[in-house]
């Protein structure tokens, strides 16, 4: 008796405790203001994770889950609903898949979502469906944490550039700039065969002439007829004209 009270005093303190309480003893007015307010955006900053719960009081957990999945049961109106011991085991399976690092108002979030719409049509209530669910409220919910990442990246960001800087610590920052930057090297001229492919193409005439055979082969084998085909075709008239010219030699 000692450590069940202990263990209800430690849920008492958790910030999901007021949500839970509702559930267990269906307090629907109460639940549904809590429910209404409940976002993606809110439950990273609200609610006790499904690990601290397992910790303080898992029986207490589970039930509370049940009420959840009984909940949804009564309020959905399909052909096909869950018995007593499918909630029973769906119980148990969600607490498995929310536990690393989701908290018990995601699971009130995904049924709240599942009911409005959220991840499609369904006809019927069974493990596959409710389960089927959950991949798609955590692809969600990826997308939101990334934008809350961003947001609040591009705060910081803003922040510090709104530091105000004296004109003594500008002039510092200044120097110590030029010091640790970099020479920038010339220019490349844009007529350098190395800059633009365009002037590549064009000496590649000159260049090609000046190669030996074995290195005219070996760049028309690295050379591909479909992406640089006029590369290739330059490379190939040399290799032509080489030939014709070794022919007309033997003759």
């Amino acid at each position: 008796m000692k450590n069940s009270t202990n263990q209800n005093t430690t849920i008492q303190h958790l910030p999901s405790a007021k949500l839970m309480q509702c559930l267990v003893e269906n307090n629907s007015i109460e639940l549904a203001s809590i429910e209404r307010k409940l976002t993606i955006k809110e439950v990273f900053q609200t609610g006790s994770s499904i690990a601290q719960l397992i910790k303080a009081d898992e029986n207490t957990l589970i039930k509370t889950v049940y009420a959840i999945l009984y909940r949804f049961n009564n309020l959905i109106n399909v052909s096909k609903k869950l018995n007593d011991d499918q909630m029973i085991a769906l119980s148990a399976d969600l607490i498995e898949a929310f536990k690393y690092g989701d908290t018990l108002e995601d699971i009130v979030l995904l049924f709240k979502m599942a009911r409005n719409g959220s991840f499609g049509d369904f006809y019927r209530l069974d493990h596959v469906v409710i389960m089927g669910w959950i991949p798609k409220y955590m692809d969600e919910k990826a997308e939101i944490r990334e934008q809350i990442i961003v947001s609040e990246q591009k705060l910081t960001n803003r922040q510090i550039e709104e530091i105000p800087i004296s004109d003594k610590t500008a002039k510092m920052f200044e120097k110590i700039s030029k010091k640790i930057k970099v020479p920038s090297k010339a220019k490349a001229d844009r007529n350098d065969p190395l800059f633009s492919l365009e002037a590549y193409v064009s000496s590649l005439p000159n260049t090609a002439k000046q190669m030996t055979d074995k290195e005219l082969e070996t760049m028309i084998s690295n050379t591909s007829q479909r992406t640089h085909p006029e590369v290739y075709n330059i490379l190939i008239t040399e290799k032509q004209s080489r030939n014709e010219k070794s022919k007309n030699s033997s003759k």
